[in-house]
């Protein structure tokens, strides 16, 4: 059953059994509208929030990623003697990413 279609159900049924009956014949196009909008309120707000948490995961997961190739970059400098250059290449990080990752290196993240 569609949603609208339940809810002017509702009303009709409490209309029927007299629950809320005056209020409801005067107000029904306004309840109506307020428990659809709600609804989907409802629906939004959830959606919003999974969206959120999805895009800040994401987020977060390629922030990690790049501060374990900052750290990688790091410790072969340190430990071979290579510089930069020499470290992105054998960690194998694209041409197009080496300017991004020395500026990290020199912003000291």
């Amino acid at each position: 059953m569609a949603l609208e279609a339940a809810v002017e159900r509702a009303v009709t049924e409490c209309i029927n059994e007299e629950i809320l009956k005056e209020f409801l014949e005067k107000n029904r196009a306004e309840v109506i509208k307020v428990c659809l909008y709600e609804y989907n309120q409802e629906e939004h707000m959830k959606f919003v929030k999974e969206e959120g948490f999805r895009q800040g995961h994401e987020q977060g997961r390629e922030q990690g990623e790049e501060y374990a190739k900052v750290l990688a970059i790091q410790n072969l400098m340190k430990n071979t003697g290579w510089n930069a250059k020499e470290a992105m290449k054998a960690l194998g990080i694209p041409e197009e990413e080496r300017e991004k990752y020395q500026s990290k290196l020199q912003e000291g993240q």
